[in-house]
């Protein structure tokens, strides 16, 4: 008793406790860190992320917040109910829920909302923004496109006389996608092309894997996954390994699928959809179990949840 005593009086098992707790405290430690409105964000309500560079975007219930520090801290534009974010070079498009498109040219320190045409002020409901080089599509109750950067937007038939109203685009190559609330997926956002085999025929995100070409459907019931361009699909489910059926958002890096759910966190499939192995919820540190948007950037996982936007490195078990 007296050695240890005199060893404790040292400070030698004072070190070797603080090493113990050290390692103790990094195995059991958070995975995600999460910002909240404290740390700049418009509302803790998240809807959407995108990395640009050394800048995070956040699409959230009060404004889109820019961080230029890491996600330190976010700096807020209170530009709308933001819905969807997507940034081309210095332009940054935000869809709000009524605002119309909110447009910056200067990488998100200014901002004009544009009305689509035909709807009315006030009541530019928007779905989600799509945006490469000079082209820039729209999805509401119909769908717009504009090819000079969102400067002006003529209504966008795939098939003329047939209006689009879409929850979501895609763009693959020369093929295009749109998701619907009603129909599944219009292969070539063509009306007249339904898929069949969805999750559901309400269908939140579509993307499509640029190695394999798969197109991956984010579903009211489930996340569905085609292999010959969208004709038919697969549904993955809960049986599968997701969280939750009901898939908001969705990322897609060749066969590697993450899927953010309504309550169930977010699900990693690393062949490709076929079963998902990975799960993380609040748990493992998110803000919220509601996962709307993911991205991925530089190793790191950024998750824009119902209780602030989350990130953390991107999991692997």
């Amino acid at each position: 008793m007296s050695s240890i005593l005199k060893l404790v009086r040292s400070g030698i098992v004072f070190f070797a406790l603080s090493l113990s707790m050290l390692y103790l405290s990094s195995t059991f430690a958070a995975e995600f860190t999460t910002r909240y409105t404290g740390n700049g964000l418009g509302s803790n309500f998240v809807y959407s992320v995108v990395v640009s560079g050394s800048n995070i975007y956040a699409g959230t219930a009060s404004g889109l917040s820019i961080s230029r520090n890491g996600g330190a801290s976010f700096t807020n534009y209170p530009v709308g109910w933001i819905v969807d974010v997507k940034v081309v070079g210095t332009y940054v498009y935000a869809a709000t829920h009524s605002d119309g498109l909110a447009i910056s040219k200067d990488g998100g320190y200014s901002f004009t909302n544009k009305n689509m045409p035909g709807l009315s002020p006030g009541y530019n409901y928007l779905y989600s923004v799509y945006a490469s080089g000079t082209t820039v599509y729209v999805t509401a109750s119909r769908t717009f496109k504009s090819t000079n950067n969102g400067d002006s937007f003529s209504e966008f038939m795939a098939v003329p006389g047939y209006t689009l109203s879409a929850s979501d685009i895609t763009i693959a190559g020369s093929k295009i996608y749109c998701g619907t609330f009603t129909y599944g997926v219009f292969i070539g956002c063509d009306p007249r092309a339904t898929s069949t085999g969805t999750g559901s025929s309400h269908v939140h995100r579509i993307r499509v894997s640029a190695t394999t070409g798969f197109v991956y459907a984010a579903t009211a019931g489930g996340l569905s996954i085609s292999k010959n361009g969208g004709f038919t699909f697969v549904n993955k489910t809960t049986a599968n390994g997701l969280g939750a059926n009901e898939v908001y958002g969705l990322y897609v890096d060749g066969s590697k699928i993450y899927a953010g759910t309504h309550g169930g966190g977010f699900s990693v499939s690393t062949d490709g959809g076929e079963t998902f192995t990975i799960r993380k919820s609040v748990a493992q540190g998110l803000g919220g179990d509601t996962v709307h948007g993911i991205y991925i950037s530089n190793g790191v996982i950024y998750l824009a949840t119902s209780n602030g936007l989350s990130f953390g490195p991107v999991p692997t078990k």
